[in-house]
């Protein structure tokens, strides 16, 4: 399933000790083809991802990132744009545009972040804090590429969503076999 090789293929963070003694984490990443996509839904919420998507695998990538010392600072590679669970540069590489995977991408956030807090109330706090943080570019510098005022609120419901479903594992389902879409690279 999509989500459980992403999750073990790319996490590979490579440790290594700092003049002061303390172990740092090295994040990488590197893209994977995706299988063609589905519809996702649960509730009234809906959206797109690589069918077989499994978020389990995109939670437990949070818990081996706070096991392993991963810092905050660190997600960039992880979540932000081009990050290894952020879909929507593959998805745009595919063929189906940018903004294809956008909600799955963000409802992401919440389910990788509610792994890495543990489903901490503070931990969702701090969530929604850092990732309006780095949607602004404040923590490494690199403004989203669709950042306003605005559309951090759309965000936020969906790394709510995220860290609801990863609370609950109630994870939205696939609805159907996967969608063979005009135009796309395939």
């Amino acid at each position: 399933m999509y989500g459980l090789e992403l999750a073990q293929s790319q996490s590979q963070g490579q440790s290594q000790t700092s003049s002061d003694g303390l172990q740092e984490i090295v994040v990488t990443s590197q893209s994977l083809a995706q299988p063609p996509p589905a519809l996702f839904g649960a509730g009234s919420m809906y959206f797109f991802a690589p069918s077989g998507f499994q978020f389990q695998a995109i939670q437990q990538a949070g818990q081996n990132f706070a096991a392993r010392g991963g810092k905050l600072s660190q997600l960039g590679p992880l979540l932000g744009r081009g990050g290894q669970y952020n879909l929507q540069v593959d998805s745009d590489l595919e063929g189906y545009g940018y903004t294809f995977y956008q909600d799955v991408a963000n409802f992401d956030v919440g389910v990788f972040l509610n792994g890495y807090f543990n489903g901490s109330s503070i931990g969702y706090a701090e969530m929604l804090a850092v990732g309006e943080a780095y949607g602004a570019g404040l923590v490494n510098g690199v403004l989203s590429s669709n950042w306003s005022p605005a559309q951090t609120v759309q965000w936020a419901q969906w790394w709510t969503a995220g860290w609801n479903a990863a609370q609950t594992g109630n994870y939205p389902g696939q609805l159907g076999p996967p969608t063979q879409w005009p135009g796309a690279n395939r």
